[in-house]
């Protein structure tokens, strides 16, 4: 299971019980979506912008790289997760199982093209992450390698009107997934890359049918495998290999300290539950990641778009990622409208 890559991603069809016709259908417009014509140009392509990167860092720094279990760092624990453990099984074939978490992590690596080892985690909680200790980073267990990455997940929810769109196939709900790369030095260990995404099980047609607690754990299994390979989608590609997602990026300059303009992102995101569809919003790190609704009648594109404020002196920088499919006609601007708002509201006060 170790090995998947894509095709894992095709499981969610398996999942939603389409007949064999169907399913052929699905795999035809994957293809092409996947076709050289349509793959990105090296020269196309831009880096994300991550919630945070030391100045430092840069992925070709990494040889091996030791990988720690997957954490399950949510409050509201009710719905099992496949995280060491395989998945549920898809319901199409016999022996057909979407794929655990760490199954998932170890698999893409390989498939971007980096070295791996096992490493254990000890007992780890949310605010050791987000703002470690020197006492916590010493604990850390790095193996043979200068550098860990720890994923976990914060979020799920199989029934929130959160929807991304690739090709053919769609995703209602999500999984918070937040990635941390450590850096061991002969001096200090060091947090040197976070960032946090929305996986969504992509499925055809957006629907899995089962039982309730079959169909939330196989949509809370896909969309934290989701989750991992959006996450390492962000890292330095070396295997030759296309990167599935895409991005683009913009900042967005404002006058006001970040205090008001976080104000003024919640006021616009939130006056239109129609359209836009917010996954998670943290005043902490003054995160958002949120899809919005098609601009035009007929179009499907959904795509997920991550902003985070930055303070810059007495101003602030909001930073603009947008993850979309490697069809590059798929990519949208869906912040000019929410920028315009939000000057507006600026304004006002």
């Amino acid at each position: 299971m170790g090995k998947i890559d894509w095709g894992g991603v095709l499981i969610g069809g398996f999942v939603a019980g389409f007949d064999v016709r169907k399913m052929f259908i699905g795999l035809l417009v994957i293809s092409f979506f996947w076709s050289p014509a349509v793959l990105p140009k090296e020269s196309d392509t831009v880096s994300p912008i991550p919630l945070f990167s030391d100045p430092d860092f840069h992925f070709s720094q990494i040889d091996t790289i030791c990988l720690a279990p997957a954490l399950d760092l949510r409050s509201d624990k009710t719905i099992a997760l496949a995280l060491s453990e395989r998945g549920p099984n898809t319901g199409f074939f016999p022996n057909e199982y979407i794929p655990g978490a760490d199954a998932v992590l170890a698999g893409y690596f390989e498939h971007i093209g980096y070295g791996t080892a096992q490493c254990n985690l000890g007992s780890t909680t949310a605010a050791d992450l987000r703002t470690p200790s020197d006492t916590w980073l010493r604990k850390l267990d790095f193996g043979h390698s200068n550098w860990l990455f720890v994923v976990a997940v914060e979020d799920v929810c199989t029934s929130c009107d959160f929807t991304v769109t690739v090709g053919a196939m769609r995703g209602k709900g999500y999984a918070i997934v937040s990635g941390f790369i450590f850096e061991k030095r002969a001096d200090a260990v060091r947090l040197v890359w976070r960032d946090r995404v929305a996986g969504t099980p992509l499925i055809f047609g957006g629907e899995m049918m089962g039982r309730k607690g079959t169909v939330q754990r196989g949509e809370a299994a896909m969309s934290v495998d989701d989750g991992i390979r959006r996450l390492l989608n962000e890292f330095e590609w070396r295997s030759g290999k296309h990167p599935y997602w895409v991005f683009g990026v913009d900042e967005e300059n404002f006058g006001a300290g970040c205090d008001a303009v976080w104000d003024a992102l919640n006021g616009a995101l939130r006056q239109d539950a129609k359209k836009y569809n917010i996954a998670f919003l943290d005043a902490t790190d003054r995160m958002v990641l949120y899809s919005a609704a098609p601009h035009s009648f007929g179009s499907q594109a959904a795509n997920e778009n991550h902003l985070v404020l930055k303070a810059q002196g007495n101003a602030c920088v909001m930073q603009i990622t947008q993850s979309f499919t490697i069809n590059r006609h798929r990519e949208r601007d869906d912040w000019s409208d929410l920028t315009k708002e939000m000057r507006a509201r600026l304004a006002k006060q």
